[in-house]
């Protein structure tokens, strides 16, 4: 689908404005808790053993009472301490708490008997561990770098963070990101800016940015990230560690903000950060819990039978810079070395669509639940809420639930939200029929006949209603079935009676929900130095709604996304996987990324489409910054990328030790 004129001349305007953007940048102080002008280049290395050991053979040490758990967790609060006023990673630490957990621990090696039921029920028993500020970790803030929410305390544990204390791991505290997930530099009002522990003066990416530079100063061993736009892969790359992105829908996302709403939370993935590849496996198994069922993690991966398929870039696009010279000779390293050491065949592919990474993901991130993929939680809580019986609902729900305007001729009612809701609910009973394949009203001949599928879209979920046209009694089924279609969709509801799902407006979340945050304002207010949130915060809200001004092209692109998802899982199928670069450049100078504002796509096309992904490091460029390279799978084939990135870390190093180039 070739780009309009008028595409073409938005681009270039576009990357104008942001070009003055960074101009202007350039005329203010830096932000407050960046280092001092005469700062080192990079932070020291290292000095002890016990940090450079992966979290699964720290395990072992511990389990085997070679160590001390609380020697363990003295010796990261001790290098936190070191390289924190340099890289500005860690914003609220939780060290006393530490320590104690660390002593607690301790305490248990020395009244167990022996490992083996350890092993089993804490697996990552002793191991220290940060966390994303934007998720909920009990005591500690969880702003997301809003500056409303600066007061806010957590007050539980989000369930990935449960999981992973449930399983031994300490956290030492808490990490920084962009102003609400969304912008690849980890800056923001709360907290101020993090920088690259390999040049102080260069981004860690973001949003998990915090994480990925902690990780890269060996000041912890896991992080937990999440990433509906590359904010894993990205800080995993710029930093040069490992991150993984599961596929959709394994790991569970509560407790964090701001979480996903509507389609989002098909797009949107909680996964393990780390030093070492060996790692990725035991904490995405902790992460998923119940979920890792659906994965192939007990499979045994042989390397030889994978079928390797290589991409150099995106294809051209002219939202994203070019891919540096530097990354595709790595890429090209990597190629080399499989069908060297390996005797395999790298294919070179040209996958068309991905030229427009950028536009598929704007356009799906900003669809409505049915121009995108089904809502699988919604779907499950609207599921629970029939299997619990109930005929009546109230609360945030119902409140939400919005009509569309008369004036755009699709009102059916002029009643409020909660009269309309539970209008519908007098219609369930019957709607429950037909959405379960009209059988209560159909003879049993009629039930074992020759039935014909018709699709009948409600919001966020598509049914397949099993209807015989064959009979009048049939006939006269799908006419009610698609008369409460239409009555649903009037509503603004699901099938299930729930309130339809839409994105949320990334002015609301500015707002927390509270005063209404008007982005010009904002940017007037950002000028003169008296604005409350960052410049990309800014941008994106005067930007969020261009998206909706072409909806034929819109939907265009949400059907070119869904076709390119069909294309990548034919191409990867069970046993496949794809080399691509994680990003077009090295890790930028602070505030660039301005400048190349879309060059996040290369990792959040991934995101729309589903697939697994784990960013793999490989090495240091001439520059003594971190080199990389995305594995991606099909769907629920984590165990491949997975098994290549050990591989690869063996062959090309993995993570390098800062401060000694």
């Amino acid at each position: 689908m070739a780009l309009s004129r008028a595409e073409r001349c938005l681009a270039l305007l576009l990357r104008l404005l942001s070009r003055a953007c960074l101009a202007l940048l350039a005329l203010l102080p830096p932000p407050r808790a960046g280092p001092a002008r005469a700062a080192p280049r990079s932070v020291p290395p290292p000095r002890r053993a016990l940090l450079l050991l992966p979290a699964r053979r720290l395990a072992e040490l511990l389990r085997a009472r070679q160590v001390a758990c609380v020697e363990v967790v003295e010796a990261y609060v001790e290098r936190i301490k070191e390289v924190n006023p340099l890289i500005n990673a860690v914003v609220k630490d939780r060290f006393e708490e530490a320590l104690q957990e660390a002593r607690q621990v301790d305490k248990l090696l020395a009244e167990s008997p022996g490992d083996d039921c350890l092993e089993e029920k804490f697996p990552l028993l002793g191991v220290p561990i940060t966390v994303k500020e934007a998720f909920s970790l009990y005591g500690m803030p969880n702003t997301s770098g809003l500056v409303n929410r600066r007061n806010v305390i957590a007050t539980s544990d989000a369930t990935v963070v449960a999981r992973l204390k449930q399983a031994g791991a300490i956290p030492l505290g808490v990490t920084n990101c962009s102003e609400l997930c969304m912008w690849y530099e980890s800056s923001n009002r709360v907290y101020g800016r993090t920088n690259n522990p390999y040049d102080l003066q260069r981004i860690v990416g973001g949003s998990s940015g915090g994480e990925g530079s902690v990780l890269a100063a060996a000041g912890s061993v896991v992080g937990v990230g999440s990433d509906i736009g590359g904010s894993i892969r990205m800080p995993a790359f710029f930093n040069g560690v490992f991150g993984h992105k599961p596929t959709t829908g394994v790991v569970p996302n509560d407790g964090q903000f701001p979480n996903a709403q509507g389609v989002r939370t098909s797009y949107l993935c909680t996964g393990p950060m780390c030093r070492y590849a060996e790692d990725l496996e035991p904490v995405l198994r902790v992460m998923a819990g119940p979920g890792v069922s659906k994965l192939k993690l007990n499979e045994k991966v042989s390397l030889e039978k994978i079928k390797f398929h290589c991409m150099d870039h995106d294809g051209g696009s002219i939202f994203v810079s070019p891919v540096d010279k530097e990354i595709l000779q790595a890429q090209k390293k990597v190629v080399e070395h499989l069908e060297s050491d390996l005797g395999v065949q790298v294919q070179h592919v040209a996958i068309h669509k991905m030229k427009y990474s950028f536009q598929i993901w704007s356009a799906m991130m900003s669809s409505k639940d049915s121009e995108g993929q089904v809502c699988q939680s919604e779907l499950a809580e609207a599921q629970l809420w029939r299997q619990q019986g109930r005929n009546s609902y109230s609360g945030p729900a119902v409140e939400s639930c919005r009509l569309p305007k008369p004036t755009q001729g699709l009102s059916l009612l002029h009643v409020s939200p909660q009269v309309s809701f539970h209008l519908f609910l007098k219609l369930h009973s019957t709607f429950s029929l037909v959405s379960c394949g009209l059988r209560p009203w159909l003879s049993a001949e009629e039930q074992c006949g020759n039935w014909e599928g018709e699709g009948c879209c409600f919001g966020t979920l598509t049914f397949s209603m099993q209807v015989g046209k064959s009979t009048k009694r049939g006939a006269s089924c799908l006419a009610l079935c698609r008369t409460l279609c239409l009555l649903t969709c009037r509503l603004g509801l699901t099938p299930f009676g729930m309130p339809r799902q839409e994105a949320q407006r990334f002015t609301d979340l500015l707002g927390d929900h509270g005063k209404p945050v008007w982005p010009l304002w904002e940017l007037v207010k950002w000028l003169v130095g008296m604005s409350s949130h960052t410049l990309p915060a800014i941008a994106l809200g005067l930007t969020e709604k261009l998206v909706n001004l072409n909806l034929s092209g819109k939907a265009k692109l949400v059907s070119m996304g869904k076709s390119l998802q069909e294309e990548m899982e034919a191409l990867l199928g069970p046993d496949g996987v794809l080399l691509y670069p994680s990003h077009p450049t090295i890790a930028p100078k602070h505030h660039s990324p301005i400048c190349m504002p879309f060059n996040f796509a290369y990792t959040a096309i991934f995101n729309v489409l589903g697939l697994p992904v784990t960013q793999c490091p490989l090495g240091l460029g001439r520059e003594g910054l971190p080199l990389g390279i995305q594995l991606v799978a099909a769907s629920y084939n984590d165990h491949l990328t997975l098994a290549v990135a050990r591989y690869l870390e063996k062959a090309f190093g993995g993570w390098v030790l800062p401060g000694e180039v």
